[in-house]
């Protein structure tokens, strides 16, 4: 996914804001070295199944898949292929991003559109 970092909320935590398509969103940076401010650069998120607080279907149109509601992140996209080991392939815009089907996430129906909520979002950048 490719965002623009905005700013750093608190060094010492990695805390960021960073834009993907119009919304403004807050993560935790844990890549290397300084924070690159003002920079696009591609990222790969890590979303921790154990941490995500919500997992209901996509009730409005989406037009930015990462968005931020109060103090959570949400991130809406498709479930578009289930594996048989468990791990569900969730088109967010562009890209994909690997879940297991573990607690709530056994709730989403493949081929619909969820939207899952989390109090925080880890990104790492990615050289493609």
């Amino acid at each position: 996914m490719r965002i623009k970092i905005e700013e750093v909320l608190d060094v010492a935590h990695g805390w960021i804001r960073f834009r993907s398509g119009t919304e403004s969103v807050k993560g935790c940076w844990a890549g290397p070295g300084e924070v690159p401010v003002g920079r696009e650069l591609d990222i790969e998120m890590e979303v921790s199944e154990q941490g995500i607080t919500s997992v209901r279907p996509a009730m409005r149109p989406f037009r930015d898949a990462v968005t931020q509601d109060g103090g959570e992140v949400v991130i809406i996209g498709c479930a578009e292929r289930f594996a048989d080991d468990g791990i569900i392939e969730f088109r967010v815009g562009q890209d994909i991003i690997l879940l297991e089907s573990v607690g709530p996430l056994a709730e989403i129906v493949e081929c619909s559109h969820f939207e899952l909520r989390m109090p925080e979002l880890m990104i790492y950048p990615c050289d493609l």
